[in-house]
């Protein structure tokens, strides 16, 4: 837990995969339908907006898969705000706050990783937050 804590820790790491997510058209999330309503419920570290921006995401762009999972797709700021919003509650936040926020900000981190500063008409992997032997692709 060490290394995931310094990893969120990282400011490094969080203005680089923030940048990168601001830059990003769409990615896809794959998580269960619980820990999508963990997330949407997780508070906001920028409460002075009017609507304390929430992680949302509208329902066109929400597919349901097999055994309670979902298909989100998200905008780069979609992504930002979830960056944002895990990143303050993995330090802020009660217990299992802290774990959900910490395990999608390192799934959301390790993509972005992945995203160059180039123009490439490859896909971006999705976000998969599920942990299971054989996720779903």
């Amino acid at each position: 837990m060490g290394f995931i804590r310094a990893l969120v820790d990282d400011m490094t790491s969080k203005t680089r995969w923030m940048r990168r997510a601001a830059g990003v058209s769409t990615v896809r999330l794959l998580c269960h339908e619980d820990t999508w309503a963990a997330l949407q419920a997780l508070p906001s570290a920028l409460v002075h907006t009017p609507d304390h921006r929430r992680i949302e995401a509208t329902e066109e762009r929400i597919t349901a898969r097999e055994n309670g999972m979902l298909e989100i797709v998200l905008s780069g700021p979609q992504i930002v705000r979830i960056l944002q919003v895990t990143s303050h509650n993995s330090k802020n936040g009660s217990p299992e706050e802290q774990a959900i926020a910490e395990r999608t900000y390192i799934g959301f981190g390790s993509v972005l990783d992945t995203v160059g500063s180039h123009h490439s008409t490859e896909e971006i992997p999705p976000v998969i937050l599920d942990d299971r032997p054989q996720a779903p692709a």
